[in-house]
């Protein structure tokens, strides 16, 4: 049955417009029969050129709701900030933005689990955490912002800046790590964001993304997105990969 859940699946995605190379990778990627999950992965993962027309960049900035049968408008601003910090198409951001009803710290957070192949979770902000559990938060932030600076004090390399302000989400605190040169990106410049979605970070998750790389490639950015979120994982996993509903 789900051989046959994966055949129709493909079929229609191919019949999409999606080339069934890109279609069979996302299913070896994603590991589950689900249609909108498959769809997912394919807008996250394929450049602009390789989507299908239906999926491309709209110049209205507008996206249809097939379900509903309705357009859904889409903050220009919002989208191209997604695009940019995550190295997606705009079809995969009006899409996360659409899943996470406008609101773009969900949509951010989401972006990052599915590129990094984590499972999808509800951010905590749905429902809001007591007033210690917030005030430990920021107190372990804090510590961390110490410890950080500590690490990297005299360095030229590298820069830090922690605090609210320093993120795309200026309500909320993030971690800016700027490198003067990177091995991996031939001794160009990166800044890389760890960003609290939801104030209730190192709780639950951040994202990631990068800003003011100089030539990098989308694929590129892609990739280093996932390998961190990989190390991310590996160091702190205190509850970070439950999915949605556990």
């Amino acid at each position: 049955l789900e051989n046959e859940e994966s055949h129709r699946i493909t079929r229609r995605l191919v019949y999409d417009g999606f080339d069934l190379l890109d279609v069979e990778l996302a299913l070896h990627c994603v590991s589950r029969a689900d249609y909108n999950v498959l769809l997912e992965w394919l807008l996250l993962n394929l450049s602009e050129e390789q989507l299908p027309k239906a999926f491309a960049a709209k110049a209205d900035i507008e996206v249809m709701r097939a379900s509903e049968e309705k357009k859904v408008h889409f903050k220009v601003e919002a989208t191209n900030r997604l695009c940019a910090s995550y190295g997606i198409s705009r079809s995969a951001a009006q899409k996360a933005l659409l899943l996470s009803n406008q609101n773009e710290h969900l949509a951010a957070a989401r972006i990052f689990r599915t590129l990094s192949g984590l499972p999808l979770f509800t951010i905590s902000g749905e429902s809001p955490a007591d007033s210690e559990t917030t005030q430990n938060a920021l107190d372990m932030k804090t510590g961390e912002n110490e410890a950080v600076e500590a690490i990297y004090e005299g360095s030229k390399d590298v820069r830090v800046k922690m605090g609210h302000g320093c993120g795309i989400f200026p309500d909320v605190w993030a971690c800016e790590i700027s490198f003067s040169k990177l091995t991996c990106l031939k001794g160009k410049p990166l800044t890389l964001v760890i960003q609290d979605c939801d104030n209730l970070y190192p709780y639950t998750m951040p994202t990631c993304f990068i800003r003011e790389s100089a030539d990098i490639r989308p694929a590129q950015m892609r990739a280093l997105l996932r390998a961190l979120a990989g190390e991310m994982a590996k160091l702190r996993n205190c509850g970070w990969l439950k999915s949605e509903g556990e």
